[in-house]
């Protein structure tokens, strides 16, 4: 093999090179934390326990809405009268199987739960029961009692709601 001496490489061939390893090696630019903008980079994009809480600002965090933990009761029996209750602060027959049960507090953002069920320690009887909020007071919640088969009929129930 015959070498070559005093010959320098062309800059086209200089290039080539400088090609090649970009190519193979890849390129990157990272910026440090003071040059980044705020909001510049997306939750998204930033991996799992990446950041600690050195890094994060506790001043910029905002609270977590959750519920405040209150749960208002009330048992019905079929006549509309209340046997025991929490916060709430009456209950109305307003007709076959239609009942009306007041709070002490707005519960439009509550949920509500209600069950057919005696009101003393008798066997409970069968029936269905649907739950709402009450159109005219914010509140109140209506419940509505029927038999088995559907129809409007007067039933005591226990009502949950959860705030």
């Amino acid at each position: 093999m015959q070498r070559i001496k005093g010959r320098r490489p062309t800059p086209a061939f200089v290039i080539a090179l400088i090609a090649l390893f970009v190519a193979l090696g890849g390129t990157g630019y990272a910026l440090s934390g003071s040059e980044l903008k705020d909001r510049s980079v997306a939750g998204i994009k930033i991996k799992k326990s990446t950041i600690t809480n050195k890094e994060v600002l506790e001043s910029s965090l905002k609270p977590v809405p959750k519920s405040d933990g209150l749960s208002l009761t009330a048992v019905v029996g079929a006549n509309g009268s209340a046997a025991r209750a929490n916060g709430a602060v009456s209950s109305t027959r307003l007709g076959e199987g239609n009942y009306e049960v007041i709070f002490n507090r707005d519960v439009r953002n509550c949920a509500y739960v209600a069950t057919i069920g005696d009101i003393g320690a008798a066997d409970g009887v069968d029936g269905m029961v649907r739950v709402s909020q009450r159109a005219t007071n914010v509140n109140g919640v209506q419940v509505r009692t029927s038999n088995q088969a559907g129809n409007p009929n007067d039933r005591p129930f226990h009502l949950i709601v959860s705030c």
